[in-house]
């Protein structure tokens, strides 16, 4: 019995792991349960208030493109855009930093991360604020075959992306 038991786990490991490009992808967490979970409720993403990928990169086919205004105690924290299913996500985020480093004026800053979890699955962030631009920091994060967009505070937004990394500590820097 045992010995069947051995067989078995790295089959039920293979389960829980997805394949793409020979990299291992921890299946990503549901960021409305991770909310969810954290004391946010939802409200829609107001008409005035736009992604900055899909702006930056009208050409880009994301598909699906869903967003999510997140509220603690009725106030704004952060809105969300995110993308399941991404394909060539470094390519994405080239075409991002490209894009960006044109456009940030002097006063704006841009930070650019991209590590592996301990599971082996890559995360790629790229933060700017610019107050030309915005108020808030813009944050977009790649997780797995999932991409973010984030609008806000920066402290619950890094929170957020470490919980969509199903609460690993970068492991490595890249």
């Amino acid at each position: 019995m045992r010995f069947i038991i051995w067989i078995l786990i790295p089959f039920l490991f293979a389960s829980c792991v997805a394949t793409q490009n020979g990299e291992r992808r921890a299946l990503e967490r549901n960021i409305l349960t991770i909310a969810s979970e954290k004391g946010y409720s939802f409200a829609p993403v107001g008409r005035s208030e736009q992604s900055f990928t899909l702006t930056l990169l009208p050409n880009e086919s994301f598909g699906t493109v869903q967003s999510i205004v997140l509220l603690r105690e009725e106030d704004r924290s952060a809105a969300v855009w995110w993308m399941q299913n991404t394909k060539d996500m470094e390519s994405i985020f080239n075409r991002l930093r490209r894009e960006l480093f044109l456009r940030v004026s002097a006063d704006g800053t841009i930070e650019d991360h991209e590590w592996r979890v301990a599971s082996g699955t890559p995360v790629l962030m790229l933060s700017f604020i610019d107050p030309v631009v915005t108020e808030e920091e813009i944050t977009f994060a790649g997780i797995g075959n999932t991409f973010y967009e984030f609008h806000g505070d920066a402290e619950e937004v890094h929170s957020l992306i470490l919980l969509l990394t199903e609460g690993e500590r970068p492991m490595t820097r890249e």
